[in-house]
């Protein structure tokens, strides 16, 4: 593969990276990522880690602190998932 290639399809990644800003306050379940459990949108970070933190008595801000890739509005998002999931 040519190395120009590399470059433009890293330098995409790159991007679609740091433009998360579509993606703030969603849980996903996607194929081939935490196998198929429930995460935050644009990372890996597990929706049973923060339900485990907030079990534990942790504040959205304070979770934030732990895991300095998601937001406030993340956090909320996954207490809402989680809501809705026990209600169903």
């Amino acid at each position: 593969m040519p190395l120009r290639v590399v470059i433009s399809i890293t330098r995409k990644a790159v991007k679609e990276r740091n433009n998360r800003d579509e993606l703030v306050g969603q849980v996903i379940e996607a194929r081939f990522v935490a196998q198929n459990k429930p995460v935050i949108a644009g990372n890996r970070v597990s929706v049973a880690a923060i339900r485990d933190f907030a079990n534990a008595g942790y504040s959205a801000a304070k979770i934030v602190k732990e895991y300095l890739d998601i937001t406030v509005r993340d956090v909320e998002a996954v207490l809402s998932y989680l809501s809705e999931s026990v209600a169903a």
